[in-house]
């Protein structure tokens, strides 16, 4: 069984059949993929498991998993088989985490699904087969019925409840969740058709957040990591004692056994009362477990899968290249044309030969990396308080320190390093000639240099200040006056034309360009992001840019001019991209890594002309060099 996890996402598109969609992306860590998965259910020979993002996965043997491009962006938190049909229930969560969206969908395969229906003001987090008849439930005051899968209806509640999980025994279903919303009293809710409810309260606030499952005619409750709850009519409930502490919050039931798992322990129970708590220290940020016919499944954030036949030998389904516990990411990535490497929050440092063989790397006494390149001969990376370089991307040597600077932006133009960031409040260039001995900069711009490029005959630094800078050496730098209000998040420059990406206040995302640093055409973009753009890379063929944002969030240009837009398909934000016109990667959130597909040489996207001209006045005040 699943927990409920709000979702936050866009409005999906109107009800139509949904097919299976070959994308231009595709995972390469972890594998199948690497969204969060809520729920699992077996049948007509397929075992599917769905989650985060329109996250749909399918294999018809339980080891092989094929990513479903299914076509929808909702998150679904629950699935089951009946009927011959899987139906998935999901949608969104509203303001502040009222009821958003649900919506109800269904397959025969687990690869073609078509939404059946759709409700405002309601969250689907549950739904049952009791043999005869669907019951999809969740956050509202209404509970969605139907006896095929395809035509719904709808039964009032007669006020809000908050549904986490349910289950059915053979007679009656059982629903457990709060009265009302938000921090509510812990609940359950029981009937016999689907139609007609009681409410009745837990005693114990432990159980707001519980699961339950049903084996024969005999319920069991978990939730909270505290002992189960057992009852054979749904009304009467025994507590049942783990006799040990555990974290057990999701439970269900096999055969012959109920199995119940937490992060780091797993329960195993024959009839509800006696426990076998044994730990299991190997799986971390567990969403839920199911039976899926011959085994069970267990399933958590990004994208992990393990299964077992008894709860006691688990086989891990899902790959990974390293860790991807915590809330890190990758900020940069940077090639050498043989070897990826990329830096971010955490100590973060990721290498990969060719694409494959990657591996995490990272030093306790960095905090975090903002940005890394390829400077011809090694690669640099800067972050707080220090620069640091490596000729292969593993062994790493520190050139520069400084406790009071957090550097977010390094580049090379074949002779002189230049550095960019805040130190003590105020703005920082740093140069260097040999990468060894480093001259600093101050200046006063209202704001923080995020980014640095070279157009060929000038620098250009420039952030979410007032102002930027630009200079012809590096030593004598000028002031002008900002972008429009842009925020500049990163620049790349394809021998000809520096491109710069970032955010227009009140606009969206914005990408200028310029071939002397003073002179700026603004692009006209197929649909900006709202959120902006966090990284434009040149693969030789095309600048690439990113956007941290639902998809379309890949924009690509030959000229810097012209933009098309694609999606990635795969419902990763993408943070970071590189490559070259055969071999393109993109970072995501939690070190997810997706590869492009085809190469985008050869490749005419669509497009939509026209750009203009964004005006800037330079204040023509000259800067003298002032060393730290």
């Amino acid at each position: 069984m699943r927990s409920l996890v709000p979702v936050l996402i866009a409005c999906c598109a109107a009800s139509m059949p949904v097919a299976a969609q070959e994308g231009l992306w595709e995972w390469v860590t972890p594998l199948p993929q690497g969204h969060d998965l809520f729920a699992a259910a077996a049948g007509n020979g397929v075992t599917i498991a769905v989650g985060r993002g329109g996250t749909v996965i399918a294999s018809s043997d339980g080891n092989k998993w094929r990513n479903i491009r299914a076509g929808f962006e909702y998150s679904l938190l629950d699935v089951v088989w009946g009927n011959g049909l899987f139906v998935a229930v999901g949608g969104e969560v509203g303001f502040e985490f009222s009821p958003g969206l649900g919506v109800i969908l269904t397959s025969a395969d687990g690869v073609s699904w078509t939404e059946r229906h759709r409700e405002n003001h309601v969250s689907l987090e549950s739904v049952v087969w009791t043999g005869s008849r669907f019951v999809a439930i969740g956050v509202g005051d209404r509970v969605f019925l139907s006896d095929d899968g395809i035509a719904w209806s709808e039964q009032s509640l007669g006020e809000v409840e908050y549904i986490y999980d349910a289950a059915w025994n053979g007679s009656s279903l059982v629903a457990v969740g709060r009265d009302g919303w938000w921090g509510g009293q812990p609940s359950y809710f029981v009937s016999e058709d689907g139609r007609n409810w009681q409410e009745f309260a837990f005693d114990d606030d432990a159980y707001g957040e519980a699961s339950i499952a049903a084996l024969g005619e005999r319920f069991v409750v978990v939730g909270g990591g505290y002992d189960a709850l057992v009852s054979d009519d749904g009304l009467t409930w025994t507590e049942a004692p783990f006799g040990t502490l555990s974290d057990l919050e999701f439970i269900a039931a096999g055969t012959d056994r109920f199995l119940a798992v937490g992060n780091f322990s797993v329960g195993t129970s024959f009839d509800g009362y006696s426990w076998a708590i044994e730990d299991r220290p190997f799986v971390s940020r567990t969403n839920g477990i199911d039976w899926v016919g011959e085994h069970f499944l267990s399933y958590g954030g990004d994208g992990l899968m393990m299964s077992s036949p008894d709860g006691q030998v688990w086989t891990q389904l899902s790959s990974r290249s390293f860790d991807l516990a915590g809330n890190w990411e990758i900020n940069e990535l940077a090639t050498n044309g043989s070897t990826i490497v990329g830096v971010g929050e955490g100590a973060i440092i990721i290498t990969g030969e060719h694409g494959t063989q990657w591996t995490r790397r990272g030093s306790s006494a960095i905090s975090e990396l903002n940005a890394v390149i390829w400077g011809g001969s090694a690669f640099w990376a800067v972050g707080q308080s220090r620069i640091i370089r490596s000729l292969d991307g593993v062994h790493w040597a520190e050139v520069y320190f400084d406790p009071d600077s957090d550097l977010s932006d390094i580049v090379r133009n074949g002779s002189l390093l230049v550095a960019v960031g805040r130190r003590s409040g105020r703005d920082i260039v740093l140069t260097s000639t040999d990468g060894q001995n480093w001259v600093a900069q101050l200046f006063d711009l209202q704001g923080t240099l995020l980014t640095v490029g070279w157009t060929g005959s000038r620098w250009v630094a420039v952030g979410d200040g007032s102002g930027y800078l630009t200079s012809p050496d590096g030593v004598t730098w000028q002031e002008h006056v900002n972008l429009a209000d842009v925020t500049m998040s990163d620049m790349a420059w394809n021998g000809l034309r520096l491109v710069a990406v970032g955010n227009r206040l009140e606009h969206g995302g914005a990408i200028y360009s310029t071939t002397d640093g003073l002179q700026w055409i603004e692009a006209l973009l197929p649909g900006a992001p709202e959120s902006g753009f966090r990284d434009v890379t040149w693969t030789g063929t095309h600048f690439v840019a990113v956007a941290r944002t639902a998809d379309p969030s890949i924009f690509v240009s030959e000229d810097g001019f012209e933009w098309s837009v694609e999606s990635a398909g795969t419902g990763v934000w993408p943070v970071s991209v590189v490559g070259d016109a055969t071999s393109l990667y993109a970072t995501g959130r939690g070190l997810q890594i997706i590869r492009r597909t085809e190469p985008l040489a050869g490749r005419e996207p669509p497009r939509r002309p026209g750009r203009r001209v964004a005006p800037v006045g330079a204040t023509n005040r000259v800067i003298a060099p002032a060393p730290r």
